[in-house]
């Protein structure tokens, strides 16, 4: 059998085990040696398979951790409609959601959840530090992919994972206006320490006070930009952000 029609073969194959249910949506797969043989293929062959999966968005591959079932749905024909959204509408969908996930992150919240978020909160510190602005978004995302797997809404999981690449492309535009990154760790400290306490109302208050911050700000700032024109806008010729 030809390469390509055994990457098509496992590809179906690794479909067929999350419509089943044998992957579920925020779960790691297993390990390559294992998948290589429960599937009967070579590596190679399970690694375009997987590079086809995780560009449709159903699979999240994490650097020195292993990869990830993000979605059980397709989110290639999505996607292009999400990536030429106005980032006031992602932030719109953002609200909806990352208030109600941050009340039941803070009700549920285990002590994985807390380690996890303590480490995306450090990465945060230093990209901020540093002026590393993709540092400082990957550990955003992290912390809301926590956030989200603290729902214990398999339902929930998957909608985000689904909206995530939209909002990082949002946050390629937000991050760069000066100012934006200390003003946001020191919120996501605040929450932190909501969620830690379990306290469900001021989770949801101080979420709802930085997400209307940062629409605020972008109004100002960015008005009607879409999310796939990151670097168009001269976010460096913008005042520092002020206070509300």
């Amino acid at each position: 059998m030809r390469r390509a029609q055994l990457v098509d073969e496992v590809i179906e194959q690794l479909r067929l085990r999350i419509s089943s249910g044998d992957f579920k949506v925020g779960d790691r797969l297993p390990a390559e040696t294992v998948l290589v043989s429960e599937l009967g293929v070579g590596r190679t062959t399970l690694r375009e398979a997987v590079r086809v999966l995780e560009h449709a968005g159903l699979f999240e591959v994490r650097q020195g951790s292993g990869t990830y079932l993000r979605s059980s749905t397709d989110a290639k024909a999505l996607a292009p409609r999400l990536r030429h959204a106005r980032v006031l509408d992602v932030l719109d969908v953002r609200r909806a959601l990352e208030i109600e996930m941050t009340r039941m992150a803070a009700a549920y919240r285990t002590e994985a959840a807390l380690v996890a978020l303590r480490d995306s909160l450090e990465r945060m510190r230093r990209g901020m530090e540093s002026g590393d602005q993709r540092v400082f978004i990957d550990a955003e995302m992290e912390i809301y992919r926590v956030i989200a797997a603290g729902t214990q809404n398999a339902i929930m999981i998957e909608i985000y994972g689904l909206f995530s690449e939209a909002l990082r492309l949002a946050l390629t535009q937000i991050i760069a206006i000066p100012g934006v990154m200390p003003d946001c760790l020191a919120r996501h400290e605040q929450l932190f320490k909501a969620i830690e306490a379990r306290d469900v109302d001021k989770a949801e208050a101080v979420a709802k006070a930085h997400l209307g911050r940062v629409t605020r700000l972008v109004q100002e700032v960015l008005g009607d930009a879409r999310v796939d024109e990151a670097g168009k806008k001269d976010a460096q010729a913008v005042q520092p952000l002020r206070a509300p």
